[in-house]
């Protein structure tokens, strides 16, 4: 009976790692298609998103069956709800990794800003930190590591703090640019999503922490 609960847990541990996979690789084809304005990063954020509700359903319903087959009591019981917690702040990671890709032809069509080396460098620093995020919180539920879990909150600091910058210096654009406020709201949007990507990120290693305390 043990035996078959820890080949569905590690089945449900192995699923999430690919469901990270895909968020890592939504966020980052969201990223390429702002950076270098390819229609086809926006084709694959899309398509990636899709798998990533595909990847979600499949988790869910393995959840399930884990407990209404193997009835976990414990910490087994919490480890499976914990996991349902997660997958609903990765699919909306997703979700945010879609969005931001459609909303990529804005920035790259704005070259007052696309050729903002420092506006590209910041969301480009961005991208990497939130993929670092998610990354950790993730591996953290997989190995049972409270300490990869704190690691993930910690990197929020770094994110909050280029959002920021990027807001300011988007401020004292519009104040060059007074007829490019559309596209600098747009810009604010994709800044603000890596942000929420972040916070996402953080409830995934908070739950962990949560589960291993």
């Amino acid at each position: 009976m043990r035996s078959r609960f820890d080949e569905m847990l590690k089945k449900l541990k192995d699923n999430l790692i690919v469901m990270g996979s895909l968020c890592e690789e939504c966020i980052t084809s969201a990223a390429y298609a702002l950076i270098i304005g390819e229609e086809k990063f926006i084709e694959q954020a899309v398509s990636l998103e899709k798998e990533i509700d595909s990847s979600e359903s499949f988790i869910r319903h393995l959840c399930m069956d884990i407990l209404l087959r193997q009835q976990p009591v414990a910490k087994d019981l919490c480890l499976v709800s914990t996991a349902m917690k997660l997958i609903v702040d990765m699919e909306r990671i997703g979700d945010m990794g879609r969005d931001i890709a459609e909303l990529s032809p804005f920035f790259h069509m704005a070259k007052d800003l696309n050729q903002n080396t420092k506006m590209v460098k910041h969301i480009a620093k961005m991208t990497e930190e939130v993929c670092a995020m998610l990354k950790s919180s993730i591996l953290s539920f997989v190995k049972e590591d409270i300490n990869l879990a704190k690691e993930a909150v910690l990197l929020d600091n770094n994110v909050d703090e280029l959002f920021f910058k990027i807001k300011d210096d988007l401020v004292l654009l519009i104040c060059d640019k007074k007829d490019a406020g559309k596209d600098i709201l747009e810009t604010l949007m994709i800044a603000k999503y890596l942000e929420r990507i972040g916070d996402h990120s953080v409830n995934i290693a908070e739950s962990v922490i949560e589960l291993l305390e």
